[in-house]
């Protein structure tokens, strides 16, 4: 069965980028990870399959609905199933690994499990539209637990059941009071910052504003209390 969800804002800002920026990688998380050549190989495989399985927000998909909003799917009858592949040049595969994804007709994640004579290769890229670093570092953890035999908690709460609560919480009066009172005390409208140059880049200083706000200390301090 397929069950939709809107994006969350959160979402809709990095799809918003993306499609903007089609055929690029853009938003990837590409990582490799080198596990010892003495592990069990079919142990490691069913373990990755189990991590991938206690995670179906790993399996959203992205599509336009009728009313050409893009909403975030997943079809609870979708599998994920891992090949064992020999490589005699892992370079020349983290070369060619990262590729852009396809909004619309891509999984929003690749996994390939590589080995050589003395390593294992772990090579996963996920769109940043589901998941993150610490979502990488969970799937990691589960990975391992799984291969030591150990039973995984499934996910408690998928991404898309997040933003439907999230869009529910956005039609409250609450909500809109909440809103008004933080334009009112720390409205940053006027604030502006470029992203920050990747690490072997030099620091571009225009764009880059500071602003001191005017925040009476018992507001704050109604604020902490009221959190």
């Amino acid at each position: 069965m397929k069950t939709s969800a809107p994006l969350s804002k959160s979402q809709y800002g990095i799809y918003a980028e993306c499609v903007s920026h089609a055929g690029e990688a853009y938003y990837n998380l590409p990582y490799l990870y080198t596990f010892d050549g003495s592990l069990d190989e079919n142990r490691l495989k069913a373990a990755i399959e189990t991590a991938v399985a206690a995670h179906p927000t790993l399996l959203t998909r992205i599509e336009v609905n009728e009313q050409g909003d893009p909403v975030q799917t997943i079809d609870d009858s979708e599998t994920f199933a891992l090949e064992i592949e020999t490589t005699t040049d892992i370079e020349a595969e983290k070369a060619r690994f990262v590729q852009p994804f396809d909004l619309y007709k891509d999984r929003l994640f690749r996994i390939r499990l590589l080995k050589d004579d003395e390593h294992y290769y772990w090579l996963v890229d996920i769109h940043h539209i589901i998941g993150d670093g610490t979502s990488l570092k969970v799937l990691l953890a589960d990975i391992e637990a799984a291969y030591e035999g150990k039973e995984l908690t499934p996910e408690v709460i998928m991404m898309g059941e997040m933003a439907l609560e999230e869009e529910e919480q956005r039609q409250t009066a609450r909500f809109e009071e909440d809103k008004q009172w933080y334009a009112q005390n720390f409205d940053c409208g006027d604030c502006f910052s470029t992203l920050l140059p990747d690490l072997d880049g030099t620091e571009d200083a225009d764009g880059l504003a500071s602003r001191c706000m005017n925040v009476d200390s018992d507001v704050t301090r109604t604020l902490h209390l009221s959190y």
